[in-house]
């Protein structure tokens, strides 16, 4: 059914681009709190947006992987070359659901 395929890419787009502010979130701010707090609040959002069943696992699947991606930010866990390469690099690694190797 194409309804569902037209959900679930629009959930995917939401939760990439929720993963985009929260990369943005933890490059600038200089308070764990705010990154506490919106990483927090993607873990909700799943559950409070009337999404069928693949749909509302897709954002809770890629919610999830963005703020364990933030946690290991903000406990200085994540790869040095993540904040050397670059802001745009930093996004991408938060956009994309898989980790990958950065080489700086």
């Amino acid at each position: 059914n194409s309804s569902v395929w037209l959900e679930l890419g629009g959930a995917i787009g939401l939760s990439v681009a929720l993963n985009m502010l929260l990369a943005a979130c933890c490059w600038h701010s200089k308070q764990p709190m705010v990154v506490l707090a919106l990483g927090g609040l993607l873990l909700v959002i799943p559950y409070t947006l009337p999404l069928r069943g693949i749909a509302g696992s897709a954002v809770a699947l890629i919610n999830f992987i963005g703020v364990w991606k933030s946690l290991d930010v903000l406990a200085g866990t994540s790869p040095p070359a993540l904040r050397s390469a670059g802001f745009l690099s930093f996004v991408a690694h938060f956009a994309s659901p898989v980790e990958y190797q950065l080489d700086a």
